[in-house]
């Protein structure tokens, strides 16, 4: 089989025509070093490099499915007695596998400029991003074995067009050695995160971090290029005309583009753009890229063409398993459709910012799904809503706060979203309308958490769709301890969890001493109407809401008397009303569960609730290195700088984290 760095049948031939010289003769022993050189530094090492990365790419995924299986089998859930091996491993879990790079960001990115944040990654993933990093940087600046520069016969006399010569060749060939991986991990269908359990939000942290060796690779390998034609004459030069130059030219171009509107602020601001640029960029890149190599007819440098080849492969599978699940969830033998009743279930209090700001304009869609495949969507997991009318050429991922499935009917989807812009905006002004929809997916969904006997669940604002199915499952099957924090500014917010609530008490099996699901609704406007019993309740446990914190700190310098005042005096008559209505409902709400639920109210005005000192009360007395993680999980889903207070809250207690994040 004939590999890159393989002499191909006309070595000897192109000895004789272009150097003259052939077996025998004088000179002949200075172009067989020559040749063994070049292909020794230019195919040879960095071939070995990206066998050795692929290689690395596989274990990780195999050690990661492992432990994966392991956790899902391993009876020693809530044992008594800890080993020191398991010290260890809880230690290696709180300061390596869990922990921030540095501080206690990771969700929530360092603002260094508007359009370039930067997301830290966990200690853990800084260890695997090193190796990436170490596997790109060693083979570009080492193991280089250039022949002595009087005798080399390519460039004689000139070890610098030799050596610039070398590392573009070395950056071309890491740089499509990666496509495999780097296209593997940007697909909704990824057989890696479908092994592992990796979430979709680690899945898509290493495919940009991938990207981004790929493209520092693409550069090296274009400006070395360029470098070495410039500096071997106009001749050399005159082949920048040629066509594998310029398909070359083209995908360096189409990558870059791919690149700078995948930016953060792009994401944030024009998710549809973001989407249209980086499909047609990255199959327009990729098919230059194939053109670049092949229009060469190298017969060694087959293998680089396979490398294009399967990651078109896995691409096109997951445009084809994408489609397969819209048409198996969306259209049924009978030619039925899939289709959408949206309502708005919340509305800015008078005062609030709508359309994106403080306010709570929720919308409620009610899907109907009629497919073969309409079973398979669960409550907690992930669909994406394609609405032609309102959006042509992109799907949104939403989260299922409901799902319920009848033979005869199909399945009916509730999704929940808070207006801010582009379509969960057209979404709420459709408010009363019937729309098609198109329905992809299921995809990821909650981790299996059986095997924890108690979970404790952060929510903020719209983040509840995420820790609603959790924790109504719990309130239905009453065998287990749950603990919901649900933080919000608009009180209205509140309305948009009411229904599903009220029907899982409906379905709860009736309690008979405390209840074991148990719900914290903060309310942090400072306009909210208070009772007196609020504020008498804020007091009691003011030490576990609001003591000091070097993130958590009061919004407004107001002491707490003038809060309290603002909060009596602000609010209009119609803000008191609409949220007493809602009080009202969770109120009847906690009576109607048998016991088997309990809601606490709490204002917070200008203030956070500290979320450290809620798990501390949550755990009790149990310490970290008492494995305490096999028995509690904490999830969390919010605004970025939330899910980190979580994270540093979890850590405190070892507990496991489920995270999900706001973006990605």
């Amino acid at each position: 089989m004939l590999r890159p760095w393989s002499l191909d049948a006309d070595w000897i031939e192109t000895g004789k025509t272009y150097y003259d010289v052939e077996p025998g003769m004088d000179g002949w022993q200075d172009y067989v070093d020559t040749v063994n050189a070049f292909y020794h530094n230019s195919f040879f090492v960095p071939c070995v490099a990206g066998y050795a990365l692929l290689g690395a790419f596989v274990a990780c995924v195999i050690i990661a499915t492992l432990r994966r299986m392991i956790l899902l089998i391993s009876p020693a859930r809530g044992r008594a007695n800890i080993s020191q091996s398991d010290k260890v491993i809880n230690a290696v879990h709180k300061h390596i596998i869990s922990a921030p790079l540095f501080g206690q960001r990771h969700a929530e990115t360092f603002a260094w400029s508007r359009f370039f944040p930067w997301q830290a990654p966990l200690r853990g993933q800084t260890l695997l991003l090193l190796g990436l990093f170490l596997a790109n940087f060693i083979p570009l600046v080492g193991f280089y074995r250039p022949s002595p520069a009087e005798k080399n016969l390519y460039w004689p006399a000139d070890l610098y067009g030799q050596m610039v010569r070398y590392v573009a060749d070395r950056a071309g060939v890491i740089a499509t050695v990666q496509m495999i991986p780097l296209i593997l991990m940007s697909g909704r269908n990824n057989p890696v995160c479908l092994l592992t359990g990796a979430s979709y939000n680690t899945a898509m942290l290493y495919h940009r971090w991938f990207a981004r060796f790929v493209m520092t690779q693409t550069l090296v390998h274009g400006i070395s290029y360029t470098a070495s034609a410039l500096h071997s004459g106009k001749e050399s030069y005159d082949e920048s005309w040629e066509p594998y130059w310029a398909w070359g030219v083209a995908a360096t171009f189409f990558f870059a583009f791919l690149c700078f509107f995948s930016l953060r602020y792009f994401r944030r601001t024009a998710y549809e753009i973001f989407v249209c640029t980086h499909v047609v960029f990255a199959v327009l890149g990729l098919v230059c890229l194939w053109y670049h190599v092949a229009v060469l007819k190298v017969d060694t440098w087959r293998e680089f063409l396979q490398y294009l080849e399967a990651a078109f492969a896995f691409w096109a599978f997951d445009r084809v398993v994408r489609i397969t699940k819209l048409v198996l969830l969306s259209f049924s033998a009978s030619a039925k459709s899939s289709s959408a009743v949206v309502e708005a279930v919340a509305a800015p209090l008078p005062g609030e910012a709508t359309g994106g700001g403080g306010g709570a304009e929720v919308v409620k869609v009610t899907i109907q799904l009629p497919g073969p495949l309409a079973s398979q969507v669960k409550t907690g997991s992930h669909v994406y809503l394609w609405i032609p009318r309102l959006q042509l050429f992109s799907a949104h991922p939403f989260t299922v706060a409901k799902s319920s499935f009848k033979a005869d009917q199909g399945s009916t989807l509730v999704v929940l979203a808070k207006a801010n812009r582009g379509l969960t905006k057209k979404l709420y002004n459709s408010a009363g309308k019937q729309l098609s929809v198109f329905v992809e997916g299921p995809y990821g969904g909650h981790e299996d958490l059986s095997r924890f006997d108690r979970t404790l669940l952060f929510s903020s604002g719209i983040g509840i769709t995420h820790c609603l199915s959790v924790f109504t499952d719990a309130i239905v099957k009453g065998d287990k301890e749950s603990h919901l924090i649900w933080t919000m500014r608009d009180p209205s917010m509140a309305a948009a969890a009411i229904e599903l609530l009220e029907e899982a008490v409906k379905e709860a099996t009736p309690s008979s001493g405390a209840p074991k699901t148990t719900m914290s609704i903060f309310v942090t406007r400072s306009s909210s109407p208070q009772t007196k019993e609020d504020i008498q309740t804020a007091a009691a446990i003011a030490p576990i809401l609001t003591s000091s914190s070097n993130r958590q700190k009061e919004i407004s310098s107001d002491s707490p008397e003038e809060d309290e005042k603002k909060s009596l005096g602000s609010s209009g008559a119609d803000d008191s009303a609409q949220e007493l209505t809602l009080r009202k409902r969770f109120d009847a709400l906690e009576e109607s569960s048998k016991g088997s639920l309990r809601v606490t109210w709490i204002h917070l005005p200008n203030k956070r609730p500290v979320l450290e000192d809620i798990v501390a009360e949550f755990v009790g007395d149990q310490k970290a290195e008492d494995n305490f993680s096999r028995t509690t999980a904490v999830v969390s889903c919010g605004a970025n700088s939330f899910c980190d207070d979580v994270r540093q809250a979890s850590r405190r207690f070892n507990l496991h984290l489920s995270e999900e994040p706001f973006e990605w």
